[in-house]
């Protein structure tokens, strides 16, 4: 089996991946695959069915709403409890990405194809272990198997894309593709490292050579596992889930295949074409407006407009509004402010729920793909990793807390109803606070304000 075969499951769910990518890339994406998505016209030539395609307008709600929900999970920052890997975090990736930047790729990645992969390597340049991203497209094969009663990942496949200088060109680079495997073997972790090449030959096939094999140590001793860690919309496993948009997709696809047909009939409808009849041909045409006159001695000559009323264009429209409210309806309000600004809280978590509940599996799938991606640095770093954590805010759609509901709140803590620690997680729920203050530090400050006012009455 060449190295370069992709797994069953991945032939599988690719096109679902490559609908989601395209919608999520926008209008020019979907033109350049136009025909997978809109059947061209009958008769239409190839410069007529462009212009088709792009009349229409790709409303992309599907962008839209993957921004809207990463902006809703990161609106707070990750809690992140690193261990001994604390000190990477700031360049987790030796490519200048932070974690927590990691983190929202991650989540982007997995709103959109529902799958993001993180190995865990050591540099030797660098003398430390750092984290690569895949994304989904690049995970191209693997192998589970049962081993001690458990199922253990014995293979994964990453292809890669480095860059090397042109032999010819000195200022060129030149892409090179990569195959990188991971295997388990008799217990022991191993790096393979394909590279394709061309045979030299015109018209033979491209084949990839093996140029490195490596068993990665740490403190001397050989992996018993493959530290690659593999996020889905609702696990952490090599196992493919549905992208969690994919039905939002379809319905931004179907709505710019109306957007095409609606926009293609006002073209036609909107633009009357004049028709004249007995006249004497013209080498130069006949001007139209005013201070323009055609003439002929023939009486029956007549010049008018042929114009089409377009009765099914209406239908069309209302097609389009309704697949609009589906996007809505499929993720889309997340984006949408409430439309009365005295719209109840309650009514707002109840309009938002099964956007939370979708969001809130994501993210729960995220904190642990993360959090192992930091138990793996520090187990590379010869520690084990107690306490390492990485949770992402689950606090979506914040409830503003305005200046009565913060007054009557301190109210009753000044009256002796409630402590000092719950007015202060309250006031962090209604974003009064800036983030991560302690109750313990607010006391604090206020108690040294409190002073500092006194000494200024005492010396005033």
């Amino acid at each position: 089996m060449p190295v370069e075969t992709t797994a069953p499951e991945y032939e599988a769910i690719a096109p679902a991946w490559q609908k989601c990518r395209d919608a999520y890339e926008g209008q020019e994406a979907i033109i350049a695959r136009g025909a997978d998505y809109v059947t061209p016209l009958d008769t239409q030539t190839p410069s007529e069915y462009v212009n088709y395609l792009r009349r229409g307008l790709f409303f992309n709600a599907t962008a839209r709403t993957v921004q809207g929900m990463v902006g809703a999970s990161f609106r707070r920052p990750p809690a992140i409890e690193a261990g001994a890997a604390d000190d990477l975090l700031a360049d987790v990736t030796l490519t200048n990405l932070p974690f927590d930047s990691l983190a929202k790729m991650a989540m982007r990645e997995v709103l959109i194809v529902g799958r993001f992969g993180i190995l865990c390597d050591y540099s030797d340049e660098e003398a430390r272990p750092y984290l690569s991203p895949y994304v989904a497209e690049n995970i191209i094969n693997w192998r589970i198997e049962r081993i001690g009663g458990r199922s253990v990942v014995t293979m994964v496949a990453l292809a890669e894309t480095g860059h090397v200088s042109d032999p010819k060109d000195s200022y060129k680079l030149n892409d090179q593709h990569r195959i990188r495997v991971l295997k388990l073997e008799d217990g022991v972790y191993t790096v393979c490292l394909y590279v394709k090449v061309e045979d030299g030959t015109e018209g033979t096939r491209s084949r990839y050579v093996l140029v490195e094999e490596v068993v990665p140590r740490v403190a001397g001793s050989p992996l018993d596992y493959i530290p690659f860690v593999c996020i889905n919309a609702n696990t952490v496993g090599l196992d493919t889930d549905r992208p969690p948009l994919l039905d939002l997709v379809d319905v931004n696809l179907h709505h710019w295949r109306l957007s095409c047909d609606y926009n293609h009939g006002l073209h036609y409808t909107g633009l009357p074409t004049p028709i004249a009849a007995g006249f004497p041909k013209s080498n130069d045409g006949y001007r139209i407006g005013p201070g323009a006159a055609w003439w002929s001695e023939n009486h029956d000559a007549k010049a008018s407009f042929l114009e089409f009323k377009g009765e099914g264009l209406g239908a069309m429209r209302d097609a389009l509004a309704e697949d609009e409210a589906k996007m809505a309806a499929l993720g889309g309000r997340l984006l949408e402010k409430p439309k009365h600004a005295a719209e109840a809280a309650a009514a707002i978590r109840l309009r938002t729920a099964g956007d939370q509940a979708t969001l809130a599996s994501i993210t729960e799938a995220l904190d642990r793909g993360l959090t192992q991606s930091l138990g793996l640095l520090n187990l590379w770093l010869g520690v084990i990793p107690e306490g390492v954590e990485a949770i992402l805010n689950k606090d979506f759609f914040g409830e503003q807390m305005d200046a009565d509901q913060a007054l009557k709140l301190m109210q009753i803590t000044q009256q002796g109803y409630m402590s000092v620690e719950n007015l202060m997680f309250l006031y962090d729920r209604g974003e009064l606070l800036r983030p991560g203050v302690e109750p313990q530090e607010e006391r604090e400050l206020i108690e040294l304000q409190q002073s500092i006012q006194s000494v200024m009455r005492a010396e005033g």
